[in-house]
């Protein structure tokens, strides 16, 4: 180990309390955390402890003032039974990238990449093996002054935890195109994986799923018709034979997502073109009027590969196609992708980073 860490192990597993033919998302939790703190414009302290409730001061900054931010990302069961990470070195640059904007301290590469390795290799045994199914992890950022002023906190906390999940979506989803909310705005911090984003998303989810949605589409501030994305997801559209996302850094207002990002390199292996371009809602129910709109799907850590079933969009559905499971695209893209994590599909991109079995003293 290359990272000088202070490792408690628990004396007592609770995995025996996990029923894994019913993971859910989310609802379980590991036997440790990973802890490293900043102070005094340093990072120390790093150490893995068992899991349990935080100490925290009331003036807590993070709670006040919103200075947390976090990532998704996930451990996986590789064929040869060993444990492997999918491109945790995207997720370190993207947490950083959400640092800097909150004015909040970089994690060193070590303490991010060393850390996690270490982490899931200790939690090796909570990784679940059916398809679909992985070790979801959560590396948090936030901030501990005890200090009621509007400025960056001089204290930070990092932690890393996990979660056995299974399938995020277990089947087709409806979105609806939201016209009353927006999620992000030129400028502002929709770019980032700030936790405050998803606070100001929750109404908007609400209210989608009382008309029978199951998440929102969310459109652009200023003209509320051009497509972003959707609420746990970027989204992917088959128009014609054409693929079309919604650019990632035009505007700041679209998470740079890893599995969009690894889909995108995929379908351009694969000798497609895809469109990092805004398609406007008009686009997508011109299309769909038409039979051109074959697919839609969503992408992102805790989703894969998600197909839509429906778009609500001006008090009527927009059907693609292929709705009621994967199109063939989407067919093909979630085998690749769960392959190359699983070991199934040759990894030939360098995605997959496997986790040693260290020896703990």
């Amino acid at each position: 180990m290359e990272l000088n860490i202070e490792i408690n192990l628990t004396s007592q597993s609770c995995i025996d309390q996990v029923n894994f033919d019913d993971l859910g998302f989310g609802k379980y939790f590991t036997d440790h955390l990973f802890v490293a703190e900043y102070q005094n414009k340093t990072w120390n302290k790093p150490r893995i402890i068992s899991f349990d409730n935080l100490s925290l001061h009331p003036a807590l900054s993070a709670l006040h003032y919103g200075q947390s931010i976090f990532e998704g990302m996930k451990a996986f069961k590789y064929a040869d039974g060993g444990a492997v990470l999918f491109r945790p070195e995207k997720n370190w640059e993207r947490i950083n990238m959400s640092a800097r904007r909150l004015c909040m301290p970089e994690i060193p590469k070590d303490i991010f990449i060393e850390g996690l390795k270490i982490f899931v290799d200790i939690e090796r045994n909570w990784i679940p093996s059916k398809e679909g199914e992985a070790l979801y992890l959560r590396p948090l950022l936030f901030a501990t002054d005890g200090f009621l002023g509007v400025k960056p906190s001089e204290s930070y906390m990092f932690l890393i935890m996990a979660s056995p999940v299974s399938k995020y979506y277990s089947k087709p989803i409806k979105i609806l195109a939201q016209k009353q909310y927006v999620r992000a705005v030129r400028g502002g911090v929709g770019a980032v994986k700030a936790a405050g984003n998803y606070a100001g998303s929750l109404l908007a989810t609400q209210e989608a799923k009382k008309q029978g949605y199951d998440q929102i589409l969310w459109l652009d501030a200023i003209h509320l018709s051009l497509v972003e994305e959707s609420g746990t997801m970027n989204l992917f559209f088959v128009i014609d034979n054409e693929i079309y996302t919604a650019p990632a850094t035009q505007n700041g207002t679209i998470l740079m997502g890893v599995t969009r990002d690894s889909v995108i390199t995929l379908l351009k292996s694969w000798g497609y073109t895809v469109h990092e371009t805004s398609l406007s809602m008009q686009d997508i129910s011109d299309a769909g009027k038409a039979n051109k709109l074959q697919e839609v799907f969503g992408t992102g850590t805790a989703a894969s590969i998600a197909p839509v079933s429906a778009i609500g969009f001006e008090d009527a559905e927009i059907i693609p196609q292929y709705h009621e499971g994967y199109g063939k695209l989407g067919q093909k893209l979630y085998e690749n992708l769960v392959g190359i994590q699983r070991g199934t599909v040759l990894d030939t991109m360098g995605w997959i980073v496997r986790v040693p079995e260290y020896a703990y003293s």
